[in-house]
């Protein structure tokens, strides 16, 4: 999808892995925790995350 909503409503989130530990399952749980994080730490009831189109990974996740 391409494009998308960018109000103030969400908590935009970036994510990113070290190039060593790509590839070894860890994404979804890196995912996870990050997501907790900005839910309890900051409050946060949406969050959003734009991917790049060449990530096909990253958008798997």
């Amino acid at each position: 999808m391409s494009g998308g909503n960018y109000d103030a409503t969400a908590l935009d989130i970036g994510m990113g892995l070290h190039p060593d530990l790509i590839g070894q399952g860890q994404g979804r749980h890196y995912a996870i925790a990050v997501a907790r994080y900005g839910s309890s730490q900051l409050g946060a009831h949406r969050l959003r995350v734009t991917i790049a189109t060449f990530n096909i990974r990253a958008q798997r996740l």
